[in-house]
C-alpha cells in the first residue's frame, strides 16, 4: 500500500513543481532540472522498494524508523534556515531584492517540513501498519522539501552569480561607485 503513495506522489511532485514556477524558472536556470529529476527518481525507487519488499515490521521497528526522518528533516530545516539567513544578509547589503523563485521554493520546503513531517500523529501501538503508512507519507513530504531547498539554493546562487559584477566592480552596498581614492585606501589598509 505504501508503494502506491510513492507512485501517486510523482504526479503530485510535477503539479507542485509547476505551481511553484519550477518549469518556468528552469528555462533560465537549467540546473533546476537536477532536483526535479532526482525527486522523481527517489519517488520511483522508494515505490519500487515498497513494491518489492512489502513487509511491515512490529511497532517498535516501525517507530524506530522515524528517527531517520527526524534527522533528515532537521538537516533540511537547518539548510533552509541557513539559505534564508545568507540570502537576507547578501541581498540586504547588495542587490536589495530576493528572487521570487527562491522564496517560493523555501516557503514550500518549510511548509512540507514543518506542516507534514514535524506534526505528531498518535498511532495506537496495536497498529504498526499505521506507523508504516505515516512513515511513508512523511518521507515523501521530507523528500519534496529537501529537493525544494536544493532548488532554492540553485536559484539563489545563480542570481548571486548574475549580480557578481555588481559586487566585485567596486560598488558599495547602496550601489554607489567608490571613488578611486577609496579603492586605493581600501587596498592599502
Amino acid at each position: 500500500m505504501a508503494w502506491v503513495l510513492n507512485f501517486l506522489a510523482v504526479p503530485l511532485w510535477v503539479i507542485m513543481w509547476w505551481s511553484l514556477g519550477g518549469f518556468r524558472s528552469s528555462k533560465s536556470t537549467p540546473w533546476l532540472w537536477l532536483p526535479f529529476i532526482l525527486a522523481i527518481l527517489y519517488l520511483l525507487v522508494n515505490g519500487g522498494l515498497g513494491l518489492t519488499y512489502t513487509g511491515v515490521g512490529d511497532t517498535a521497528y516501525e517507530e524506530s524508523r522515524f528517527g531517520f526522518i527526524d534527522s533528515r528533516a532537521r538537516l533540511g530545516i537547518d539548510a533552509a534556515a541557513a539559505a534564508v539567513i545568507v540570502a537576507t544578509i547578501v541581498y540586504g547589503l547588495t542587490i536589495k531584492r530576493l528572487p521570487k523563485a527562491f522564496l517560493r521554493f523555501v516557503i514550500a520546503a518549510f511548509v512540507a517540513l514543518l506542516g507534514i513531517t514535524a506534526p505528531i500523529l498518535w498511532v495506537p501501538i496495536e497498529l504498526p501498519e499505521l506507523f508504516f503508512l505515516l512513515r511513508h507519507i512523511q518521507t515523501i513530504a521530507m523528500n519534496f522539501a529537501l529537493f525544494w531547498i536544493v532548488a532554492a539554493l540553485i536559484v539563489m546562487l545563480r542570481d548571486m552569480f548574475e549580480h557578481s559584477e555588481f559586487i566585485v566592480k567596486g560598488k558599495g552596498h547602496d550601489g554607489a561607485e567608490f571613488s578611486s581614492e577609496e579603492k586605493t585606501s581600501d587596498r592599502a589598509g
